[in-house]
């Protein structure tokens, strides 16, 4: 990824999560200060968020505190904890079960995917779309 990429995805995610800061419902944690945020995020984004927090940390002075897994586990932590700041989930769906649950409020989108199609140097089986791979005949 380039310089430039990282930059457009931290600054993305740096407004995201300005703007989704106390999007998780639930009561107050007693002893937070404005020093820290906690950021549920799928284990995925483990070096990007990473990266995005410690720039974030350096530009705002606020600490940022994680907790890395899988969607189905982030919501049930932030379900038994109430507590939390930003959830950074891998997809839609995901978000909508926090959703439904109470555990967050509306969504700002910081990123999207775009599937690919990884083939063979060269291309040898000519695959140009989704299509080929219902051609007769084709193994991958």
């Amino acid at each position: 990824m380039t310089k430039k990429a990282i930059a457009l995805i931290t600054t993305a995610i740096l407004v995201a999560i300005l703007g989704t800061a106390g999007c998780i419902t639930g009561q107050p944690d007693d002893n937070a200060t404005e020093t820290s945020i906690l950021v549920y995020s799928g284990a995925g984004l483990k070096k990007p968020m990473n990266d995005i927090g410690r720039a974030f940390t350096e530009k705002y002075g606020i600490d940022v505190e994680y907790t890395f897994a899988g969607a189905g586990t982030l919501v049930s932590q932030m379900e038994l904890s109430r507590k939390g700041d930003v959830f950074v989930s891998g997809g839609t769906p995901d978000y909508r079960v926090a959703q439904d649950k109470g555990l967050v409020g509306e969504p700002g989108y910081v990123a999207y995917h775009v599937p690919i199609i990884a083939l063979q140097k060269g291309n040898p089986k000519n695959i140009t779309s989704v299509d080929d791979f219902a051609r007769p005949g084709l193994r991958l």
